[in-house]
């Protein structure tokens, strides 16, 4: 067991655990910033409970549906090793990074900025346990998948298919997808109750931070070398994957415009035609980072949907709004 341990700690964590130490100087960069703001707020225990089990289900589901990680489970399962001694050992893994990389954020944030108590700290490490044997065990039971690799030659929008395959076939990129449409459900009518009609077009930004299609070629290192040897790439995959990366934006940016609507009420068609700029200029941009800028260096694919990169795209669009701002006012 210690030995299948420590593979999958170095998997994680890299082989000299190198992220150990990184992430746990975030942490304490965070915490001390926290905590010298002077910033307090009293956080109840249902709430803190409530943030740990949701934000454990989702780093948990994250990582366990990612392709590397079934391939990687697959393959160890496959040794002539103890089932039970192999699903703790990594279990335990797992847990040690959704609460270094994860979870551990939340609470450094509720130490730092509220009166810690003792319940709470059982409150977290109770919720945090449980919720993550739960996810894991559903999740590696109920995963029946097997990566999708088929051709992308055969006919002018087989690209397109294959995308929509690849899509449907990982549960994690739509449910991530789904998350963000209703954010921005929920900012639109908060700025539109709190009468901010100024900063409108930041949604519109938001909207297209969809990182699940913004790492399409990269989570996949085999089909990004397969597109890097297609001929005719701006046909064949640029405009697919970009017409793909549109139509999530332009629903997105559809619902926020609709939550708009039921709570201001004065969508108008300079509204309808920022959305539509932003929404085409987002999934340009966000398919050239993907050809021309790749990230191929991870070993787990939450690492990659992290990366500072996804942040490109959301920020060019933040800058475009503001003209935009000004004339809305």
């Amino acid at each position: 067991m210690i030995r299948i341990l420590n593979a999958n700690l170095k998997w994680f964590f890299g082989a000299k655990y190198e992220r150990v130490f990184r992430s746990s100087f975030i942490l304490m960069i965070v915490f001390i910033a926290l905590r010298s703001s002077g910033f307090h707020i009293n956080i109840a225990p249902s709430v803190l409970a409530l943030t740990t089990t949701f934000v454990t289900i989702i780093a948990f589901v994250v990582v366990l549906q990612s392709d590397d990680t079934i391939e990687g489970m697959r393959g160890q399962l496959m040794l002539p090793d103890n089932q039970l001694a192999f699903h703790t050992a990594f279990f335990t893994a797992l847990n040690a990074y959704t609460l270094l990389t994860k979870t551990g954020l939340l609470f450094v944030a509720y130490i730092a900025v509220s009166d810690c108590t003792s319940f709470g700290i059982i409150v977290f490490a109770v919720c945090f346990i449980v919720s993550g044997f739960i996810t894991y065990t559903i999740a590696f039971r109920s995963e029946k998948r097997s990566a999708v690799r088929h051709q992308i030659s055969r006919t002018r929008h087989s690209f397109i298919l294959y995308l929509l395959r690849y899509l449907t076939g990982n549960k994690a990129y739509l449910t991530n997808t789904v998350v963000l449409w209703v954010f921005c459900c929920v900012f639109a009518i908060t700025i539109g109750m709190s009468g901010f009609d100024a900063v409108m077009p930041l949604g519109f930004a938001l909207c297209c931070l969809n990182t699940p299609l913004g790492v399409l070629l990269s989570s996949d290192k085999t089909l990004y070398r397969k597109v890097q040897s297609l001929p005719g790439q701006f046909r064949t995959v640029l405009l697919p994957y970009a017409a793909v990366v549109m139509g999530s934006n332009l629903i997105a940016c559809g619902l926020y415009l609709v939550s708009w609507q039921l709570t201001a009420g004065n969508v108008t068609a300079l509204m309808l035609a920022i959305a539509a700029f932003l929404s085409t200029i987002g999934a340009f941009l966000t398919v050239m980072l993907e050809l021309y800028f790749p990230l191929l260096d991870w070993k787990v694919e939450s690492d990659l949907w992290h990366h500072p990169r996804k942040y490109v795209v959301a920020g060019v669009l933040m800058i475009l709004t503001v003209p935009l701002m000004l004339i809305t006012i």
